[in-house]
């Protein structure tokens, strides 16, 4: 389960670099990724841990599969559902169209792979936290990520691009996707830096004290990134 681990970790980490690129390019190797990812952690994990994975994550996961069902049946060809623009559409082309639900079939699919994605992510994190030492390998992760992102953000950002001159620059689409990051790490730096135990693993007092400022520190500096 370690492995798996440091390969969630990894993932969390390559959110700043992959949201430099292409979204269709990102969306489908962020899909594989993750899939491999449950699939290694539920292939590894013990049996103590599988039912109590069930037992909490159960419920949020049968919740999430809702969303799930209504995209894929947005997507089928539903002739007495459809929008009345795949009519027009076959008026148009003058041959008879088997319409859905969506007008765009790509877009839905798409939304259909990030929700599975972020699903996938949600189980393998859920495996992963039930040992508190893994937890906190993660937890330290999407701090570290979030707090890049937000200085990105920050960067991205109309006054910051008026300061540095470039105050007619179009804003980055992209940034959107770091806000998403830096509003996901903060209540988990927040919880993080609130947890007055935290995990010893070796460390000394003074040296988990000091962990719980960093994670207070990456959580201001999120909130203040995303209110500015």
């Amino acid at each position: 389960m370690w492995n798996v681990t440091a390969f969630i970790c990894i993932l969390i980490g390559a959110s700043i670099p992959l949201g430099l690129f292409d979204a269709s390019f990102v969306t489908g190797l962020v899909g594989a990724a993750t899939s491999l990812g449950l699939l290694a952690s539920l292939m590894v994990i013990r049996p103590g841990e599988l039912s109590f994975l069930k037992s909490v994550a159960g419920p949020a996961v049968t919740t999430a599969l809702v969303p799930a069902l209504w995209i894929i049946l947005q997507m089928l060809p539903l002739p007495f559902l459809a929008h009345p623009v795949w009519k027009f559409a076959g008026e148009t082309l003058g041959a008879p169209l088997s319409g859905s639900i969506t007008i765009d079939t790509g877009a839905s699919l798409g939304a259909l792979l990030v929700w599975l994605s972020l699903l996938s992510v949600m189980i393998s994190a859920a495996a992963i936290a039930i040992d508190a030492r893994r937890a906190d390998m993660v937890a330290r992760s999407s701090a570290a990520t979030a707090t890049v992102a937000a200085l990105i953000l920050l960067l991205y950002s109309d006054p910051i691009k008026f300061w540095l001159g470039a105050g007619d620059a179009a804003r980055d689409q992209t940034a959107n996707g770091f806000l998403i990051v830096v509003l996901m790490g903060v209540p988990l730096s927040l919880a993080r830096a609130l947890d007055p135990r935290g995990h010893a693993d070796g460390r000394t007092a003074a040296q988990l004290l000091r962990l719980r400022w960093l994670f207070a520190a990456s959580t201001l500096f999120c909130t203040a990134c995303a209110c500015w």
